[in-house]
């Protein structure tokens, strides 16, 4: 709110989160979607970005770990979305609120970190890493170089003193959160890696599925074939099977491909019953709507 201008734009992670793009109608700003590459582990293309970059883009948005993919971004793709900020002027906003729930030892690597001069908001809270998504309390860390950035940051110290009321009891619990014991990640990791592990071997199995592998947050995004809507697909399953997940088109996706979310959050008995459900399924809704087509 506090950096684009009417007929301005922000770039956004297409598939990513819908809050994004709901702020960016708000605004109304110019819708400007950039692609994370499915054959790639769903890291964000750059040369789609660099085509995507012209004289009224003011910022990029990145989700990493990502939702709904649950890709996590290498140093190498985050150095060059760096270099294209700094050539453009761009502001990086870098939503990093899965940021301790990684997979098979990976680590994440904050893109703010990388270069003191890159213009950055970074994106934290405590709702995702410390299990609590009823304490909605998280914060923006500005970094870059002030001489840039100063009135920008006014603007926002602006709104903040106007509009923000911040749960008080909930900013008590940030810096015990933060510098206390960190032990329960180990324990969460470690069934959200089993748990991983079903939803790729389980989904990748079903005839007209596939699966990229997460590396981190909870989040799978697979790629359904021989559907013509994702959204009707999934309402089906809903009122057949009781299973829910999010259709792709609610994030946003390639032209013609077809995707939805799953949340492996459940233990691994609902998680298998509800994977058995839409294996079964499918195979029943391609009978029923014979006018499918594979993409």
């Amino acid at each position: 709110t506090a950096l684009v201008n009417d007929g301005e734009n922000v770039l956004t992670p297409t598939p990513g989160y819908p809050l994004y793009t709901a702020i960016a109608s708000k605004l109304q700003m110019m819708e400007n979607p950039y692609y994370l590459n499915e054959a790639n582990g769903w890291l964000p293309d750059i040369d789609d970005i660099k085509s995507k970059i012209n004289n009224k883009t003011k910022a990029i948005i990145l989700i990493n770990p990502n939702n709904p993919t649950g890709s996590l971004y290498t140093t190498q793709n985050l150095q060059a979305i760096i270099d294209l900020a700094l050539e453009n002027d761009l502001v990086i906003f870098a939503d990093e609120i899965y940021d301790k729930l990684l997979f098979d030892g990976k680590k994440h690597v904050s893109i703010a970190s990388m270069n003191r001069d890159v213009s950055c908001v970074t994106f934290g809270g405590l709702s995702k890493n410390y299990m609590v998504p009823g304490f909605r309390i998280g914060w923006g860390i500005v970094s870059g170089r002030n001489e840039i950035l100063s009135n920008y940051i006014e603007a926002i110290n602006k709104i903040l003193r106007a509009r923000l009321s911040a749960n008080h009891p909930e900013q008590y619990g940030i810096k015990i959160s933060l510098e206390g014991d960190q032990s329960h990640l180990v324990e969460a990791n470690a069934k959200l890696t089993k748990r991983r592990n079903m939803t790729v071997e389980m989904l990748n199995s079903i005839d007209g599925i596939s699966c990229v592998k997460p590396e981190g947050a909870f989040y799978a995004f697979p790629r359904l074939q021989g559907i013509e809507s994702d959204a009707n697909f999934v309402a089906q399953l809903i009122k057949e099977t009781g299973v829910v997940v999010v259709p792709g088109s609610g994030f946003g996706q390639v032209p013609g491909t077809k995707h939805f979310r799953v949340v492996f959050l459940p233990n691994e008995k609902i998680l298998e019953k509800a994977y058995n459900s839409i294996g079964d399924f499918l195979q029943k809704y391609v009978k029923k709507y014979p006018k499918s087509v594979e993409v």
